[in-house]
């Protein structure tokens, strides 16, 4: 598991420059009935930090204020996951695993 999260805020250039490339790979929770994130952390969270200094400083980026909105809702709104259901189960058996483990 990486615990250096490299620059954010060169992934987020790259990531308004060219958008996302990977999609996120989720997995279904069974408790929750949603998806969580089994593999893309960084690049959500580059998302939101792309979405912040479009917000911030559009002219950075070669945007006017109008454009650059437009181009942080591009990047928030629709993001292209991989749903992997065959992973969930191997997801949360290792995640129980882990508990166990710590406890």
């Amino acid at each position: 598991m990486r615990t250096d999260r490299g620059s954010l805020d060169e992934l987020a250039c790259s990531l308004i420059t060219h958008g996302l490339i990977t999609p996120l790979t989720v997995v279904p929770s069974e408790e929750s009935g949603r998806y969580v994130i089994n593999a893309g952390h960084r690049r959500r969270v580059g998302l939101r930090r792309a979405a912040e200094l479009l917000r911030t400083t559009p002219e950075e980026f070669g945007h006017d204020h109008d454009s650059a909105e437009a181009r942080a809702v591009e990047l928030l709104g629709q993001v292209p996951c991989w749903v992997r259901p065959d992973l969930a189960a191997q997801w949360f058996y290792l995640g129980r695993m882990a508990v166990r483990v710590a406890t």
